[in-house]
């Protein structure tokens, strides 16, 4: 009960004091009303960019054909992949995605990733780093191919705009019903925000070209290999009958005037041969129209919705919103602040009593 009153006391005496010193809490209050308006005034408003694309899955109704071919040719089938918006946001994220888009060249040939690592001075970082000792930028624009100093740097970087405050990758789901959650509408938005207008737009783009160029490889990696395999049977088929033509041309020449039949037997032979071939190469050009078709059929396709153009919308810091914020932030500080003094100034009577 003892512990219960002093705690109530001084509770009571805390009110009493913090309503004493309500001049130090207007002043707080106020100082944190100018700063947070002067912040809003002068801090740069980030850009942002924003992308929305549809994608169009590979269409799978060729399957069939796809088998007998691949029967006929006697190799494994192919299962088309399909594309998810997991898939997807989890690329975007990716280093592999967008470290090759901080490769890719700004209007005047500039890298984005030099361009980066100059707004945000990353070379004074760089100079402190022993092993970045020497670098001056980026010589290699292929994100396989980069050395030791340029991989430090890609990383850096990515440590900086893969934040959520600078990239979001987000899939626009159907609303929910009754009986069906949340589905995906196939609707994907990306989003980077950025203090550089041209920097904001130049990166979103080319994370978009190469996560488009990256997809399409992948989800037509097997088709294409089968439609090459398919052009180079031909190609081979298509050299063998013209040397069985050649050598049946021969064989014709040299059989003119001949009476007995064992003279025809290689004509004969090269006629068979030439007539296999044939109809073989006949097969194979229709296996190779089907197999191009089929590529076409597997590859998805990303449509455009929303694409960034210049002038971007800018996220200006709001003069009302802002200082209200920062005040509030003012008025707890200064109110922590005294308590912790008043705490102190408790204890302190409290052993000297």
């Amino acid at each position: 009960m003892q512990t219960k009153s002093q705690t109530d006391a001084f509770i009571i005496n805390w009110w009493k004091q913090l309503v004493q010193k309500r001049k130090f809490l207007y002043a707080g209050l106020l100082f944190g009303l100018l700063i947070g308006f002067a912040l809003a005034v002068f801090l740069k408003p980030k850009y942002e960019a924003k992308l929305s694309f549809i994608i169009n899955d590979a269409k799978n109704n060729s399957g069939n054909y796809l088998s007998a071919i691949t029967s006929q040719l006697g190799i494994l089938g192919v299962n088309a992949m399909s594309v998810t918006d997991d898939r997807i946001l989890f690329l975007s994220n990716s280093r592999k995605i967008c470290g090759q888009a901080l490769l890719d060249s700004m209007p005047g040939k500039l890298l984005i990733a030099n361009e980066f690592i100059a707004y945000h001075k990353l070379n004074k970082l760089f100079e402190k780093t022993p092993e970045m000792q020497g670098f001056s930028g980026f010589v290699h624009t292929d994100l396989n191919k980069l050395n030791y100093q340029e991989n430090f740097a890609i990383n850096a970087i990515l440590e900086i705009i893969t934040k959520p405050n600078y990239l979001q990758v987000e899939s626009v789901k159907k609303k929910a019903t009754t009986f069906v959650g949340n589905t995906s509408s196939g609707i994907i938005e990306l989003t980077f925000k950025h203090k550089e207008e041209a920097l904001a737009r130049a990166f979103l783009v080319s994370m978009y070209q190469e996560l488009t160029k990256f997809y399409l490889k992948a989800m037509t990696n097997q088709q294409q290999e089968l439609v090459d395999l398919i052009e180079y049977k031909v190609d081979s088929v298509e050299q063998l009958v013209s040397n069985i033509d050649k050598s049946k041309a021969r064989a014709i020449d040299e059989s003119i005037g001949m009476v007995r039949v064992s003279g025809r037997i290689n004509e004969t032979q090269l006629r068979r041969s030439g007539e296999i071939l044939n109809t073989l190469y006949a097969e194979l050009l229709k296996n190779r129209e089907v197999a191009r078709f089929n590529l076409n059929q597997q590859k998805p396709v990303f449509e455009l919705v929303d694409y960034p153009q210049l002038p971007l919308k800018k996220n200006e810091y709001s003069l009302v919103l802002f200082p209200l914020i920062s005040s509030l932030i003012a008025l707890f500080i200064a109110v922590m602040g005294f308590t912790t003094w008043l705490v102190f100034k408790y204890k302190s009577d409290a052993t000297s009593n």
